[in-house]
């Protein structure tokens, strides 16, 4: 038997599984340059495969799911959908040579600055 230690949120008892959450790696290639034509295919499918994800999760829950939950979704495909966004990550790709997920990065922090 495995004993874990954590730290109490809430006063009382509560009954149920615990789980145990990982923190995921979400470390990427900073230094690989594929050129501009395959950073900006990688950006697209990157871009296609998550918004469809996304839609398979709402298509297979949204019987469970909250409105707001389902809101929120609905945000993320907004920003996977945004001219703006796509149009400033093409551009640090076309114009420092940096690969779609560093400039991906750059752009979302600056994004996230602002707000």
């Amino acid at each position: 038997m495995t004993t874990l230690k954590g730290v109490g949120v809430s006063d009382g008892i509560a009954f149920g599984k615990a789980y145990c959450l990982a923190k995921p790696d979400l470390t990427f290639d900073k230094d690989t340059f594929l050129g501009i034509e395959q950073e900006e295919a990688r950006l697209k499918k990157a871009f296609r495969d998550t918004k469809t994800t996304i839609m398979n999760i709402k298509q297979h829950n949204s019987a469970e799911m909250a409105k707001k939950y389902l809101d929120i979704l609905d945000f993320y495909l907004e920003v996977l959908s945004d001219p703006e966004l796509i149009n400033e990550v093409k551009r640090v790709i076309t114009e420092e040579n940096k690969n779609a997920a560093v400039a991906l990065n750059r752009v979302f922090n600056q994004y996230a600055a602002i707000f």
